[in-house]
C-alpha cells in the first residue's frame, strides 16, 4: 500500500491549494520527510493567504517519517530549535540502520550533520534523550568506543534521564569493546615485550568485564528479564575469551550456560532461539 495520503477535509481555495502542492513536493524532493514537508507547506499557506482556511484543510495519514527514495536536490543540513527535532532525525537514522536502508557511510554522514546541528546550541539541544539516542546509534554501528564515550557523558549529566535499556546497552558496549581491544592488540606478539604488554592488556580487560558483570547483576536485581539474563550469558562468554588459564575459561563458560539456560526458561513460549542455541553450544 501507499506510505502516506493527503486529503482535503473541506472545499479549498484553488490558488492556495496549488501553492500548497508546489511547496509540499518541493520540500519532499529536497529530502524532507512527509511530516516536515506538510508542516512547511501549511506554514507557507497560512502566512501567504491570510483569512483563508485552506492551510488547515489537508488531513494527512501515514508514516510522518517517510521520505522519497529519489534523492534530494540539495545537501541536507538540519537546523533545530527544540531537542525533539533532533530526536526525530536520530530516530530516523536508528530506524534506517535497523531496516538496512543505506550504508554505514550514509549513517555516519547523517549522524555527523545531526551532531553538528546539535552543537550549535548544545545548552538547549544536548538533552539526555538526545545523547542516549546518539550513544545507541554508535552501538548499532559497532563503534563501541564512541558509544561508551556518549554513555559516560550521559551518566554525568545533571538531568540524566535515561532508560534502563540504555544501561544494558552501555554494559554490552563495554564488554564488546574490551574483547575488541585485546584482539586488536594481539596482532603482533613476536617479542617478549609485546607478549607482556598483551598479557597486561588482557588482564585489565578481564577486570573491566568482571565489573560489567557486577553491574548487570545489579540490573538483574532491579528486575529479572530475559534480555538481562542473555546479556549476562554473553558477557560471561566474552569473559572466557579474556581468561588466561583453562580453569577460568571453563568457569566463565559454565556461568554463561547457566544464564542462557535461565533466559530460555524465562522466555517459555516466547522467542527462545537465541538463548537455546547459545546454551546448546556451550553444553
Amino acid at each position: 500500500g501507499v506510505k502516506a495520503v493527503i486529503a482535503a477535509g473541506w472545499v479549498v481555495n484553488d490558488e492556495a491549494a496549488l501553492d500548497f502542492s508546489k511547496k509540499f513536493y518541493e520540500h519532499m524532493f529536497d529530502g524532507d520527510n512527509f511530516g516536515d514537508a506538510v508542516k512547511k507547506a501549511r506554514s507557507y499557506i497560512f502566512e501567504n493567504y491570510p483569512g483563508n482556511n485552506t492551510w488547515g484543510a489537508y488531513q494527512c495519514y501515514g508514516d510522518p517519517f517517510f521520505k522519497l527514495k529519489t534523492g534530494s536536490r540539495k545537501e541536507w543540513k538540519p537546523y533545530y530549535i527544540v531537542p525533539q527535532e533532533a530526536e526525530i532525525d536520530l530516530d530516523n537514522t536508528k530506524n534506517n540502520i535497523e531496516m538496512g536502508i543505506g550504508n554505514i557511510t550514509n549513517y555516519l554522514n547523517d549522524l555527523s550533520k545531526i551532531e553538528e546541528a546539535i552543537m550549535r546550541d548544545k545548552e538547549t539541544l544536548q538533552t539526555a534523550e538526545v545523547v542516549e539516542r546518539q550513544a545507541t546509534i554508535y552501538y548499532q554501528l559497532a563503534d563501541y568506543e564512541k558509544a561508551i564515550e556518549k554513555f559516560d557523558f550521559l551518566r554525568r549529566m545533571e538531568k540524566a534521564n535515561f532508560s534502563l535499556s540504555a544501561l544494558e546497552i552501555f554494559c554490552n558496549s563495554r564488554a564488546k569493546f574490551e574483547v575488541q581491544s585485546v584482539y586488536r592488540a594481539g596482532g603482533s606478539l613476536s617479542t617478549v615485550a609485546e607478549r607482556k604488554d598483551f598479557r597486561n592488556a588482557q588482564s585489565r580487560s578481564y577486570d573491566q568485564v568482571l565489573q560489567v558483570i557486577t553491574e548487570l547483576g545489579l540490573l538483574l536485581k532491579v528486575s529479572q528479564t530475559a534480555e538481562r539474563l542473555n546479556l549476562l550469558g554473553s558477557t560471561y562468554k566474552r569473559l572466557s575469551m579474556l581468561a588466561s588459564d583453562n580453569d577460568a575459561i571453563i568457569d566463565a563458560l559454565k556461568r554463561a550456560f547457566v544464564y542462557y539456560k535461565a533466559a530460555y526458561d524465562y522466555y517459555k513460549k516466547g522467542n527462545v532461539i537465541y538463548p537455546l542455541t547459545n546454551a546448546a553450544e556451550l553444553s
